[in-house]
């Protein structure tokens, strides 16, 4: 088990670069917790194979122009990760990145009560993976181009649960993207506050949805209410 508390970390490419040998001989319960990340180039968190990561309550800001720069980046984490209460300001690329990343049925990973502005990209994107609840998010997203989003939800998976989120786009951009096969892997997803300044609310399985009552209709069938 590795403890990384109370650093300052400042510059480089990456801050704190975690990787166990494989998803079969996972790195257990590696905390990240109460740290300051400042002006990394590609990322500030990056962790691979580790199961059952606490990424708690640390403060990530970067003054690079990498458009492919991530905050907390998670490749095959696996089990009951905790993502929490960390504080991403006015980063480029995206907040909080998870590919293949499983919980469990009875214990799901959370992401929950994290603040994220980007000025690029996304801030929150999760592509396949199951068994995750990403809850009680603030989410604002600034860059302005029109393909960006609050939140990504691509690929396949199962288990997912979406709620209590607030997802704002302010760059003419998108609040809640849901494509590929992530239309079949979110079970829930209620009482998200979608805000845009753009033309269209979200994307459902690459349909456009430029109004609140367009989006409920195109995602009905994860049961989408807002708030």
């Amino acid at each position: 088990m590795n403890v990384f508390t109370y650093n300052h970390f400042i510059n480089g490419s990456l801050g704190v670069y975690m990787n166990g040998v494989n998803t079969i001989s996972l790195e257990l319960g590696t905390e990240i917790s109460h740290n300051t990340f400042t002006n990394q180039y590609s990322k500030a968190i990056q962790m691979s194979n580790e199961g059952a990561v606490n990424v708690t309550d640390n403060s990530i800001t970067t003054t690079s122009g990498n458009l492919f720069y991530v905050s907390i980046y998670l490749d095959r984490c696996q089990r009951n990760h905790t993502i929490t209460k960390n504080n991403i300001s006015s980063v480029s690329g995206t907040g909080i990145y998870m590919v293949d990343c499983t919980g469990l049925a009875g214990i799901h990973g959370l992401v929950a009560n994290n603040f994220i502005h980007c000025t690029d990209s996304a801030g929150i994107s999760m592509i396949n993976g199951d068994y995750q609840d990403v809850v009680f998010n603030s989410v604002l997203v600034t860059g302005a181009v029109n393909s960006y989003s609050a939140l990504f939800m691509r690929g396949s998976g199962s288990g997912k649960i979406v709620k209590n989120n607030v997802l704002a786009n302010t760059g003419g951009g998108y609040a809640y993207v849901v494509s590929d096969s992530a239309v079949f892997g979110i079970s829930a997803s209620d009482h998200n506050d979608l805000y845009i300044t753009g033309t269209n609310v979200g994307n459902y399985d690459g349909n456009d949805t430029p109004t609140l009552n367009d989006w409920i209709a195109a995602s009905s069938k994860i049961q989408i209410q807002l708030a």
